[in-house]
């Protein structure tokens, strides 16, 4: 447990211990343990780390790691995820979770996909695409039932659920067939290695 620092990244990661903590003595109650002190400072910090998370926010919903320029698609549904968390222990401007998600989702491509930055070879870029993908996918189904279709979401403006269960379906049908992608690249992997492994050993016989 230490004192949230650093970008927005690094806000949130040093924030969770104490969220945790907080949740932890919550569970248990707060007069069955004797360190209260401990819980004082942790329920501190949780608080501090919501309101310097909201420095990182950028006028379109989105997180950046700095507070300046784009926002960045990890970032962001790791701060939707600590938002929701948090939310259960202290209170939580329910605009900034909303506002965040529907950023997230407007970023999807048309495959289903929330495309990674693109470096390194093509497969491997596939390959942070499919995991950024499944990531944002599971953040965003965590909060498909929050408020939709009440008088405070649509006064928030927030996204439709009919509209937002086609997101995650065509996010799933995109894992899917990232999924069968993968399998069957591994699979031709798994067939090359075998039949150098047989050369090999011929050579070696010889």
């Amino acid at each position: 447990m230490e004192r949230p620092y650093g970008c927005g990244e690094q806000t949130i990661s040093s924030t969770y211990p104490s969220l945790l903590l907080v949740r932890r003595y919550k569970q248990m109650g707060a007069s069955a343990d004797s360190n209260d002190h401990i819980r004082v400072r942790a329920s501190r910090y949780l608080q501090s780390g919501y309101e310097r998370l909201l420095n990182y926010r950028s006028e379109s919903g989105g997180f950046t790691y700095w507070g300046r320029g784009e926002p960045d698609l990890a970032l962001t549904a790791y701060a939707v995820r600590f938002l929701i968390d948090a939310r259960e222990l202290i209170a939580v401007d329910s605009s900034v979770i909303n506002g965040a998600r529907d950023w997230l989702l407007k970023q999807q491509q048309a495959d289903g996909s929330w495309k990674a930055t693109e470096y390194g070879d093509s497969l491997d870029s596939r390959r942070r695409t499919a995991l950024l993908t499944a990531y944002v996918a599971r953040v965003l189904a965590m909060t498909e039932h929050d408020g939709a279709g009440s008088a405070a979401a649509k006064k928030q403006n927030a996204t439709p659920a009919a509209d937002f269960s086609s997101v995650l379906k065509r996010a799933f049908e995109y894992l899917g067939q990232r999924t069968k992608e993968m399998t069957n690249l591994i699979c031709l992997l798994r067939t090359h290695w075998q039949r150098s492994m047989l050369v090999t050993r011929r050579v070696l016989r010889r």
